[in-house]
């Protein structure tokens, strides 16, 4: 499974969502089952990930949605896991 380790979002001003797409890629040929543990985010809700789970198959890529929508000017940092199970 191939994606981006880090992604950094911007906002141009507080209250104006950012949206960024990263993209999970399966060069295998078997299916692989993911799940982004969001937990993190709970708490504050300025971040938001689309879809939390699903299943990219052999060969394909899935896009991901990562919103961050700050509701105060300032630094945030947030860290997820992403877990794998084949198919």
């Amino acid at each position: 499974m191939d994606f981006p380790r880090k992604i950094l979002l911007t906002p141009i001003e507080k209250n104006t969502p950012v949206i960024r797409e990263i993209l999970l890629s399966n060069p295998d040929p078997h299916s692989i089952s993911f799940r982004i543990d969001d937990t993190p985010l709970a708490k504050d809700k300025m971040f938001e990930v689309i879809p939390k789970m699903g299943r990219v198959d052999g060969g394909q890529t899935l896009r991901v949605k990562i919103i961050f929508n700050p509701k105060l000017t300032g630094e945030y940092a947030k860290s997820l896991n992403l877990y794998l199970e084949d198919g």
